[in-house]
């Protein structure tokens, strides 16, 4: 069995929906978003990548606690309203999409 080394990390790819939706992905209770952008052409995704630790195999730690977490994709001049039961939502970061031209700002959901 490989052993675990705490300071071992790589970074994970998590697509968000273009939609008007709150979207939970599950993630590492460590994992540190490091970036939001675009894929290849897929018209209808922006991706998280995450920082989070993971074993001697390179993958996510077998047994590491997991959260969910919420997230919500908003175009430029879309609305951003918090809901009423008092969580805000909280910018995470912006990708840009060539073709067709959209920019798109990915917030996450916090109590």
């Amino acid at each position: 069995m490989p052993l675990y080394r705490p300071n071992r990390r790589a970074v994970y790819r998590y697509p968000v929906h273009l939609n008007d939706d709150l979207q939970s992905i599950d993630m590492p209770n460590d994992a540190r978003i490091v970036h939001v952008g675009i894929k290849g052409d897929d018209p209808d995704t922006v991706n998280l990548w995450a920082e989070v630790r993971i074993d001697e195999n390179n993958m996510i730690r077998a047994g590491a606690k997991t959260e969910t977490r919420s997230f919500r994709v908003f175009g430029t001049g879309h609305p951003i309203q918090n809901p009423t039961d008092g969580r805000k939502y909280e910018y995470v970061g912006t990708a840009i999409m060539d073709n067709p031209s959209f920019v798109w700002h990915v917030y996450e959901l916090k109590a």
